[in-house]
């Protein structure tokens, strides 16, 4: 992973919108995301981001 003194981009996109943008990802490979870095930090495979989507 990242060393601890490496700076790391990180973005904010309110919701839903967010999980839409990052769920269009997989259209360039990109298999799963970390959510609520540095604090949660769980990693999640696109396809699960659907189910965080309000009804």
């Amino acid at each position: 992973m990242i060393p601890t003194d490496e700076p790391v981009p990180l973005f904010g996109v309110p919701l839903p919108e967010a999980l839409d943008w990052a769920m269009s990802f997989g259209e360039y490979g990109v298999t799963g995301v970390v959510i609520d870095y540095p604090y949660l930090g769980a990693w999640s495979p696109l396809r699960n981001l659907q189910h965080l989507k309000p009804a």
